[in-house]
């Protein structure tokens, strides 16, 4: 994990003192300079305004570098950053560094963070940034269905957030530093344009190590990461995308931030304890047993991948640094199986005449 270049924050569990709401508990941290007001979402309700305060330390070298003024435009802006981790430790998910590319960026993340018994949560305290507020919320296994508890928990975050724009990322992404002054460009260009609900991003995915990037059909190479600060738009499904609270696509212009994707870039054993976590949320336990029957080796051989010969984000350069497995595909052609074909054959056909085919898109664009 990256280490914060700041003090960490002292982060004592022992009987945080809780006090009562019109939205439930809140469990109050000791109100001192070395700690955080942390609240509590009682299940399935959405936090409207609860009290916060702030953690007081430094902020981070690595927040100073875009200090600056990044784009002409006169316009003021206040973005918010938004995501939302449990257990993120035990995962191999890297929320830290990801949480970190939002700062240079953000005026303020909004981290919610579901029960966790991992030190989650002493991990993004000991960040150190007085930006970062912190939401404590329950943990209710229920609605597998569809992994609409990842959408619920990330609508808890987004609620909270008061900036005009408001910047998603889950815990396995990070914002590339070289991107920000365009993100930022877009969202003051955008600003006083209410026809734009939304913003996208571009992907790389990475599958199998952290120098294998994938070029195949199936994956998404751009999605809406920035959306107004709007009660109507929602985190839906999966949490993958946004939509109108009538379930309509937003329309969106190119922001011209890029993620980098870690999901599939994990040590293989960790990965396989992610994916087995994303089926009970998704299909329950069974779905777990079946995969438990399944050969070890999690990495398909035939994944297309080409080698990445670009920079990581600066955040997660010390992980990237420390990894010591590869991956090598095989690289068919044609993988001549059910859940591949048809993406190869798209693929050929857009190499050959340049046009796109059965691709997905969860968003209007209007640029």
């Amino acid at each position: 994990m990256v280490q914060s270049d700041t003090t960490p924050v002292a982060a004592s569990r022992k009987q945080a003192p809780k006090s009562k709401s019109s939205h439930g508990d809140l469990t109050i941290w000791p109100p001192s300079e070395d700690f955080t007001l942390v609240g509590r979402a009682p299940k399935n309700e959405i936090l409207t305004s609860p009290t916060f305060s702030l953690i007081t330390s430094p902020r981070s070298s690595y927040s100073e570098l875009l200090d600056t003024p990044c784009s002409p435009y006169a316009t003021p802006v206040k973005i918010s950053g938004f995501t939302f981790i449990r257990n993120g430790n035990v995962l191999g998910y890297p929320f830290v560094p990801s949480i970190r590319s939002l700062l240079p960026l953000c005026d303020e993340v909004i981290v919610n963070i579901p029960h966790s018994s991992d030190g989650t949560l002493e991990a993004v305290l000991a960040i150190g940034d007085p930006r970062i507020r912190i939401i404590e919320s329950e943990w209710d296994e229920t609605p597998r269905k569809g992994g609409l508890i990842l959408s619920h928990h990330t609508n808890i975050a987004f609620e909270q957030c008061t900036g005009d724009w408001c910047v998603y990322i889950q815990g396995d992404e990070a914002l590339h530093e070289n991107t920000i002054p365009s993100m930022r460009s877009a969202m003051e260009r955008e600003l006083n344009n209410p026809v734009v609900r939304g913003l996208l991003v571009d992907y790389s995915h990475f599958y199998g190590s952290y120098w294998t990037e994938v070029y195949s059909f199936g994956w998404y190479y751009q999605e809406v990461r920035v959306i107004r600060r709007d009660p109507n738009i929602r985190s839906v499904g999966d949490a993958q995308g946004f939509r109108t609270r009538e379930n309509q696509k937003l329309r969106v212009k190119h922001s011209g931030g890029r993620y980098f994707h870690y999901s599939r870039a994990l040590r293989p054993d960790v990965a396989r304890k992610k994916r087995d976590n994303l089926a009970t949320l998704f299909h329950g336990p069974e779905r777990v047993q079946a995969q438990a029957g399944r050969p070890p080796r999690l990495y398909d051989d035939d994944q297309k991948v080409k080698p990445f010969t670009g920079t990581h984000p600066a955040v997660m350069r010390e992980i990237v640094a420390a990894a010591d497995w590869s991956y090598t595909s095989r690289n068919p052609l044609i993988r001549f199986r059910r859940d591949y074909f048809w993406e190869d054959i798209a693929l050929i056909i857009k190499r050959c005449t340049g046009l796109t085919l059965g691709v997905h898109r969860n968003y209007r664009r209007i640029d």
